[in-house]
Formats: C-alpha cells, structure tokens, sequence
C-alpha cells in the first residue's frame, strides 16, 4: 500500500460503504482519509487533500455511522480512544459501534446497544499515524495542543462533507488517555471560528486527566483490592517504585512521568499467582483476569478484530487502502513519542469548559490503569462553578437498570460521575445495556423517541421506600410511573419492580382511566364530525334549490310566486307540459329540508301541493266531473 493519493474525493459519494465483509446488516455509513494539515487556501476547504503535496501531508482515517432510528432532536457523538497512538476502532469495533467482530468466524454480528442507534457516531483516528490515519513527511506530535489542532483541521473539511452535521448538538466521547485528548479538542474547537459545531459535552471513560491524583493510587488500589499485602516481600519492589515516583510527583506537572509509570509493572508482578504450575497474574484493565506472565494483556477478541482490520477486503472497503503498513491497535512509536512534555493536565482545562458544556465521567471499578479512586480524587481537587470539588449536599445515588444495581451515579454543578460495578477499563465491553442508557441521559434524548430493545429498558437513581423512575417503559415506549412520578419500591428485590406483572399493574392503575376517558373523546368527536357533515351538505342542496345551481333540471323553488304555475318554467322541457316526477321529488326533499332549517313558506308548499294533484289528474286520467 502508497500513501500517494490519485485523486481527491470532493464529496460524501466518495466516502460510502456500500458494506463491510461480512455485514449482513443495512447501516448507513462512510470512511476514509481526510487531510489534517491547517487549511491554507479557500481551495482546500473543500477538497480532502492539497494535489500539490498530497503525499507528504498527514491524514486522519474516519468512520462515521448514521444514526438506525432519529430522535426529535439529532445528535453527534465523536468518539477517541487513548493510549496515546491506539486505534479508535477499538472503541468502534469492541465497544460502542454497531458492528462486532466475531470470534468464531468472518462474519460480522449487529451489535443493538449501540451508541449509533439513537445519534451520529464519528470515530477518528487520531492523531496522524494511529490506526489506519498516516503521518507524512516526518511529521512528530508531542503535545496535546498540536493533536488538538490537527482535529480541528479535520472536521474542518469533514463539516464541508457532510454539512448538515455541523449544527448539531455535539459530544466528545472517549476513554482511558482520551481524557487529556477530548477537553484540548474541545478548547481548540471553542477558540477557532473554522469549525462551526454545537459542543454541547465531554464523556470521558477511564479517563487519565489529573497524573497528580492518578499515580499516588497505584498503591493505595493495591492494597485495598488485596493485589499486594503492605510491608510483605512481594510489596517490596512496588512500594520502593512508589517512593521514586513521590520523589519527582509535586515537582513534575506533567500528563505522564516516567519514574510514576515504572510503578504499574511491579504491582501487577507483586499480585501474581502459581495456578496449576503456571504463573498468573492480573491484568491492568481487569484486576478480576489474568493471563500467564508473557501473554498480551487485552481482550481476547483483540486478535479477531486485528485480523479483520487487515485482511485487503476490509482495507478496500474502509477506503483505507493509502495506510502504509498494517493496522495496530495501538503504534508503539506514537506512544513512545508523545509524552508532551509542555502539555499541562487536562484537569485544569475542565473549569473553563464546565461553563459553557456538562461533562460527564465514567468508570469501572475493576479497572486498576485510571482506576475509581483516583478519578474520585481528581475530581475532589478541581475547583468549578466557585466551590472546589463535590458540595456536602450533593449524593452518590446506586444506578440501577432493569431492576438491577449497576453502580451509582453523582452530579452536581454540570459534572457527572458514573461508576460501574464490575466493570473494566472497557466499560461499554462489560456493560452496554448500562452505558446506552447513560448516554440517552446525558444527550437527553426523550425516552418516547426510543424503539427496539431500548424502550422496554428503565432505570432509575435512589435508595430508599420511594425512588424517582428517571426513564422507565414498556416495549410501546409508554412510560411507566404513577401521578407523583415515583414508585413505591420497599420490599422489593434489587431495590426495584422486577415482576413484569407488576409492571403492568402500576401501568394499568395510572393510564387504564385516562385510555378510556380518551376514547369517549375520540368517539365523540367522530359523532360531531358525521353530524357537521350532513348538515353542511344539507346546506349545499337547500342553497342550490333555492338558487337555482342544480344542473339537473329540478324545480327552481326561487321561481316559484303566489298564483304561479309549477310548469311554467319547464314548458321546453316537458313537451306534455309539466315538470319530471324526479323534479317534484326534489322538490318535496327541498321543502322538508327547508322547513327542518326552519327556512320554508307556505307559498312555496301550496305550490308543490298543487302540482302534485295536477300531475295525478294527468296521469290516471282523473277529471273535474270524477
């Protein structure tokens, strides 16, 4: 594969996917690569690439997936994961995406918790060199300003693209060393005029964003867990890595320190374990795994999505066929190279964006690299909105969904912490029922807007006889709660209503009357309406009797004086004199209509009567003399 590009894609024509291999799924989706160089002409706002430098400029690779249902109010989520230097499809293809790689075979499954179901989902890979993106002409990110600038550039063009995206609301979403990614993308997009984009919030998972409250709980996280005994002989070489690390942490503000990082190894090596002669121990994302001393320490189904991402078909499919080299989960040398050393920590950045977005952390409790307690603290030590971490008033709720305790949920002043039981460094891996209804809360899409699996999904916040139902319905979307918006939940297990039956008690209980009562609206309604019409087209043949608009030859009642004969008007078109039977129909119809509307004269009936008589003589031949 060259990163010489032969052409330059000028619309979204050139970037859709017509399917993936192995996709048996419809979904509307595009990718490939757009230059992150800073647009220097008007020329290149709508082009991907410069045509005169095309194979020295960096490019990052995107895949951007519509959304499968649309509610009232779009949504944009774009999605990074950290590292730095790994691959968003990590996110894409193991996480949040609608697609999973199967294990067992080439196929692709549909994935029905998907942050895609319910709002536009971008990943990007970032910055130049990860994933399928490239770098060219040697060029070397080090700091997070100049990661953060090379995305601006990008969704510079990528708005020109598709520019019915770049009024919606928007998120920045990610994990893990995204947390020092995502609040610099978006000061870079808050401080440019380039890029119009309605920057609503951050979701950050795992997130590293304070080295300072981070690394002093790589200990303290051993010893709580039982990963290490303090003082024991396996503690010894991870408590000597820690006193180096508190050496240099005060003086060193900087987003990773080397002597901090050296700390991680020991602590894992300290909590290993002989199972069946074999030596195991845990894994940094997943304190509850383990894998034998040597082995890779990510998921199992890393290796499937690797092979799927490199097999040509999907290269050519993904319009990533300019990518130098093999796909990676994660390039080594970015992660090696971009220690920015100049960057100070995200952290600080958060007070400013907490004026004008919310932002939103979460994080799984068995995750030991950005583990709980440390992003507990980070918060604890950010000043935002005049106070300085969480206030004495505001609570840490349990979480549940589906009548089932998934971890707790705190917010206060526009910041949100979610912590997950149970759950890795991958939240969404572990739990996705959970982490979809997380991110329907957050983008506060209405609850009525869903379909599929996730409208039978509720949840609520609390812990006590009552708790607050936040989003709970039935598989037609109807909310299910009382008239106070509460449900009595004692005695319950799980601190919730796990009986379907009783689900549809409380549903019954509120909405049985007022269905009823809405039907004898509608059926009352629909009798005034058939009543409005037959009286309005009684109208219209009163108005064309008396006006003489009937095209049918029927007696014109406006004609009609006293001492006039019924026949003089039709003398043409009677050659025996007198007007048709049907004219002497309608016109008895006309009469009673009129006397109904209260509209007749007796003029006019004495005029019918008689013809009526002078019509009998002449057809049965009755005379005076009879």
């Amino acid at each position: 594969m060259s990163n010489s590009i032969p052409f330059v894609p000028l619309s979204t024509a050139d970037f859709y996917i017509n399917s993936l291999p192995g996709q048996e799924s419809d979904i509307t989706q595009y990718s490939g690569h757009i230059s992150s160089q800073p647009i220097t002409t008007t020329s290149e706002i709508t082009s991907t690439t410069s045509t005169s430098s095309s194979t020295s400029q960096s490019h990052l690779w995107f895949w951007f997936i519509r959304p499968n249902h649309i509610p009232n109010r779009q949504k944009l989520v774009i999605w990074f994961n950290g590292g730095p230097g790994c691959s968003s499809l990590e996110g894409g293809l193991m996480e949040i995406g609608p697609l999973r790689v199967s294990k067992k075979s080439s196929k692709l499954t549909n994935s029905q918790w998907s942050w895609s179901q319910y709002a536009n989902l971008l990943f990007i890979d970032q910055p130049a060199g990860t994933g399928y993106s490239f770098a060219g002409g040697g060029e070397t990110i080090r700091e997070l300003d100049q990661a953060a600038n090379q995305v601006v550039s990008f969704l510079e063009r990528f708005f020109k693209l598709f520019p019915e995206l770049s009024n919606l609301d928007t998120y920045l979403a990610g994990e893990s060393y995204a947390g020092q990614f995502i609040p610099y993308i978006a000061q870079a997009i808050k401080s440019t005029t380039s890029v119009s984009s309605n920057l609503k919030g951050l979701l950050m998972g795992n997130a590293w964003i304070n080295p300072q409250a981070q690394y002093p709980t790589y200990i303290e996280f051993a010893y709580e867990r039982g990963m290490i005994v303090k003082g024991s002989k396996e503690a010894k070489p991870a408590e000597a890595a820690w006193q180096r690390c508190q050496s240099v942490l005060e003086s060193h503000d900087q987003v990773l320190i080397s002597e901090c990082e050296d700390m991680l190894q020991p602590i894992l090596d300290g909590a290993s374990k002989k199972i069946n002669g074999v030596e195991m121990k845990p894994v940094a994302y997943n304190i509850t795994e383990s894998r034998a001393v040597g082995d890779e320490d990510w998921p199992d189904v890393v290796k499937p999505v690797t092979k799927y991402l490199n097999r040509p078909e999907t290269i050519e499919a993904f319009h990533a066929k300019h990518k130098p080299g093999h796909w990676k989960q994660c390039n080594d040398t970015i992660t090696r190279d971009m220690w920015s050393p100049n960057s100070k920590p995200s952290y600080k950045l958060l007070p400013n964006l907490l004026k004008e977005m919310k932002v939103l952390l979460y994080a799984g409790d068995q995750d030991f690299m950005c583990n709980t307690m440390g992003i507990d603290r980070s918060i604890q030590a950010l000043t935002w909105d005049g106070q300085t971490g969480w206030s004495q008033e505001s609570e840490t709720k349990d979480y549940f969904v589906n009548g089932r305790k998934i971890g707790t949920w705190r917010e206060e002043r526009g910041l949100s912490l979610v912590v997950f039981d149970k759950a890795s460094h991958l939240v969404p891996m572990d739990e996705p029922i959970g982490t979809q209804d997380m991110l329907l809360r957050f983008l506060e899409i209405d609850k009525l807007d869903l379909v599929g699996p996730a409208r039978s999904t509720w949840s609520q916040m609390g812990d006590g006889p009552t708790m607050e139902i936040v989003s709970k319905t039935f598989e037609n979307g109807t909310l299910i709660t009382n008239a106070t918006g509460v449900v009595e939940s004692e005695g319950k297990s799980e601190k919730g209503i796990e009986n379907i039956a009783e689900l549809e008690r409380v549903r019954e209980a509120y909405y049985g009357p007022r269905r009823t009562l809405t039907l004898v609206f509608f059926l009352f309604g629909i009798i005034i309406g058939v009543v409005g019409v037959v009286k309005w087209r009684a109208r219209k043949r009163i108005k064309s009797h008396i006006t003489g608009e009937d095209n049918s030859g029927g007696i014109r009642l406006k004609d009609f004086e006293l001492g006039d004969s019924v026949d003089d008007d039709h003398d043409d078109d009677d050659p025996e004199g007198g007007a048709p039977v049907k004219d002497l129909e309608l016109a008895e119809e006309g009469c009673q209509l009129l006397q109904r509307g209260g509209l007749a004269s007796n003029q006019v009936r004495k005029s019918i009567d008689d013809e009526r008589v002078r019509r009998e003589h002449e057809v049965f031949g009755i005379g005076e003399d009879d």
